[in-house]
């Protein structure tokens, strides 16, 4: 509890007192891409398979992601997997989802310093780029159509892509800043 408590002092702290200058921004880098890791692994470990006790495991998830009255309020009828899937992955509008974090790490990495004579995106442009757009083209029920024995290939695919390219962009930020 003492720990908790002294991590959501300094998250506090950092969203209210920091100047909007590099080093917040590298630090909200550093947030994000670990939210958007931890939500990716939680996705993959948790829906990627039909499961006997779904409906709880839907109930757990937004209860860990905090979003279970926007859940309730937005979708109003019984936990389904497409729109749990909808609200923590791909819907910009939630400060918990997935897509949230990607397009603030896009964002932020736009504002980096960089080499004007270089034609060429950067690395970790492209790496933000690409994931967020990954994510937005994504079809949430075709992610969600579980196969003959039960595994859902879609969600599977996307997440694995996830979990190699959000360490290959902090691996790139890292490299060029740090």
């Amino acid at each position: 509890n003492r720990l908790s408590l002294s991590l959501a002092a300094w998250s506090g702290l950092g969203v209210e007192n920091m100047t909007r200058g590099q080093g917040w921004r590298f630090a909200d880098m550093g947030r994000r891409l670990e939210r958007a890791a931890y939500l990716g692994t939680l996705l993959r470990t948790t829906l990627t398979r039909v499961r006997a006790t779904e409906g709880t495991l839907l109930e757990a998830l937004l209860e860990i992601m905090d979003v279970g009255i926007t859940y309730r309020r937005r979708y109003l009828g019984t936990l389904q997997v497409a729109p749990v899937v909808d609200l923590l992955l791909v819907d910009e509008t939630s400060p918990r989802s997935l897509a949230f974090q990607l397009a603030a790490l896009d964002a932020h990495v736009a504002q980096l310093p960089r080499d004007e004579s270089l034609a060429a995106r950067s690395a970790e442009a492209r790496l933000a780029m690409g994931t967020l757009a990954r994510v937005r083209l994504a079809d949430v029920e075709t992610l969600c159509t579980p196969d003959a024995q039960g595994r859902r290939p879609g969600l599977g695919d996307l997440t694995a892509t996830l979990a190699r390219d959000l360490p290959a962009l902090s691996d790139a930020i890292t490299r060029s800043y740090l």
